[in-house]
C-alpha cells in the first residue's frame, strides 16, 4: 500500500476494524509499505517513514503498520508472486507459506473477512 494510493487509503478503515476480531483467532492483520513504492521509485527512508507515520497518526489507525525500509520484502515477494498493483494482500500461514494473494482493494469489511476465512479452512 502507499499513502498516495486512493484504493489503499479506501481499504484502510476496514483493516482498522479487523484486528480486534482476528487476533483472538490466532491471526494478525498488518500493513507493510515499501520505501520504493511509497516514494514511487525513491530510496529516502526518512522521507518515506515520515510520510507513512504522518498518514497513520492523522487517521488514528492502531493496527501494526511497518515500513519495508530497503524494499527487500517487496522485492522478495515480487520474485515469488509478481506485484502487479497496490494494494496487494497476502495470506501467509504459520509456516510462512503464501496461501492466497489478492491484488486490489477490498470494498468493505465483509469482503476482507471472507478473504481471511480462506486461510482458516
Amino acid at each position: 500500500w502507499a499513502t498516495w494510493c486512493a484504493p489503499s487509503k479506501a481499504e484502510m478503515p476496514h483493516m482498522q476494524e479487523l484486528p480486534h476480531e482476528y487476533v483472538e483467532k490466532d491471526s494478525a492483520v498488518l500493513a507493510i509499505s515499501s520505501t520504493n513504492i511509497e516514494l514511487k521509485g525513491g530510496d529516502d527512508v526518512k522521507r518515506a517513514k515520515g510520510g507513512v507515520s504522518k498518514f497513520i497518526e492523522r487517521q488514528k489507525y492502531t493496527f501494526p503498520v511497518l515500513l519495508d525500509e530497503d524494499s527487500h520484502i517487496a522485492q522478495r515477494y515480487n520474485q515469488i508472486y509478481p506485484l502487479s498493483g497496490i494494494p496487494t494482500t497476502f495470506i501467509i500461514d504459520k509456516e510462512g507459506t503464501i496461501r492466497y494473494v489478492r491484488v486490489g482493494p477490498f470494498i468493505d469489511k465483509k469482503q476482507m473477512e471472507a478473504f481471511i476465512k480462506l486461510a482458516q479452512e
